[in-house]
């Protein structure tokens, strides 16, 4: 395994378990029925969720984020 690939790997292991937990919440939980209103309350909600998550990536992506975290970690820095 790459110097990078184990510093990506140990970088990210804490979303890692947090994405397994929320698989498993997610697949554990019941059904609920909701109206229409509902459903696009809750699609402008990710929209704006999701346009949030790219103005975030875009500032990590300028502020050298990638470079700058994982030398905190001491490990190689991300490409």
């Amino acid at each position: 395994m790459s110097a990078e690939l184990r510093s990506f790997l140990t970088g990210t292991i804490a979303l890692d378990v947090m994405l397994v937990a929320a698989l498993l919440l997610t697949l554990a939980r019941r059904e609920v029925p909701a109206e229409r209103t509902a459903w696009r309350r809750l699609a402008l909600v990710l929209a704006i969720a999701i346009g949030v998550q790219g103005v975030h990536f875009l500032e990590e992506w300028a502020t050298g984020f990638h470079h700058r975290f994982p030398e905190l970690l001491g490990l190689v820095p991300w490409s």
